[in-house]
């Protein structure tokens, strides 16, 4: 699904990630691509964070152990 914002890109990354936090969800890893791009002096603004609710995820992979390949979700941000 991809779905335009209304707000400035860190306000975006900054309700996104409380609302993932507010909704029981754990925020595994927030990778800042755009920062590692620039590190091999390349342009990138994707940073991407990765999060799950263990409480949901859990019963999931019991039943369908591949599910595990798509969790936890992932979200992108550009």
């Amino acid at each position: 699904m991809t779905k335009p914002s209304r707000y400035p890109y860190s306000e975006t990354i900054e309700r996104l990630s409380k609302a993932i936090i507010d909704g029981g969800n754990t925020i595994f890893a927030t990778i800042d691509q755009a920062a590692a791009a620039k590190t091999v002096g390349l342009l990138c603004a994707q940073p991407r964070s990765s999060s799950s609710k263990p409480k949901g995820g859990t019963p999931l992979m019991d039943a369908f152990p591949l599910v595990g390949f798509e969790l936890p979700l992932k979200l992108l941000v550009c």
